[in-house]
C-alpha cells in the first residue's frame, strides 16, 4: 500500500535572482559543476541514457581523472542543466518543483550547489507548498 512509505526526491536546485546576472552566473556554474561531477560517476550513466547522454559519461569520467574539472562543467549544456535541475528564479523553481514531483514525491530535498541567499529560500517557500 502507498500510504505505507515515504517517497523521498532529492533535485539539484540552481537557484538565482533574476536581476542578478553575476548570481545567475555562479548558480549556473555551481550546478554544471555539480552535474559534471555526478554524470562522471560510472554508475549515473543510466541517467544520462534516459536523455540520450549517455556517451558523455566516460569523457567525463576521463576529465575527472586528469583533474581537468573546468573543462567537465563546459560539456554539461544548458540543456542538462534544464532537465537535471530545478533552475530558474525561486518562483520558477517552485513552479518546477510543483510540476515534477507533485503526485509522485512525499517530500522534496534541494542540493544547493555553490551558496544560495536565505532571501531566495524564504521566496521559494513563499512560492509553494513546501516547508521547511
Amino acid at each position: 500500500d502507498r500510504r505505507a512509505f515515504t517517497v523521498n526526491v532529492t533535485a539539484i536546485a540552481c537557484i538565482y535572482d533574476e536581476d542578478d546576472e553575476n548570481e545567475r552566473a555562479a548558480a549556473l556554474s555551481a550546478a554544471r559543476m555539480n552535474l559534471a561531477f555526478y554524470a562522471s560517476t560510472p554508475s549515473y550513466r543510466v541517467t544520462l541514457d534516459v536523455h540520450g547522454w549517455g556517451d558523455l559519461q566516460p569523457e567525463l569520467n576521463a576529465l575527472s581523472k586528469a583533474g581537468k574539472w573546468a573543462d567537465m562543467a563546459a560539456q554539461i549544456t544548458d540543456e542538462m542543466v534544464d532537465t537535471l535541475t530545478v533552475r530558474g528564479t525561486p518562483e520558477n523553481a517552485a513552479a518546477i518543483i510543483a510540476s515534477r514531483y507533485e503526485g509522485i514525491a512525499d517530500r522534496v530535498a534541494l542540493s544547493l550547489p555553490g551558496s544560495v541567499r536565505p532571501e531566495l529560500l524564504g521566496r521559494l517557500l513563499d512560492a509553494s507548498d513546501l516547508t521547511p
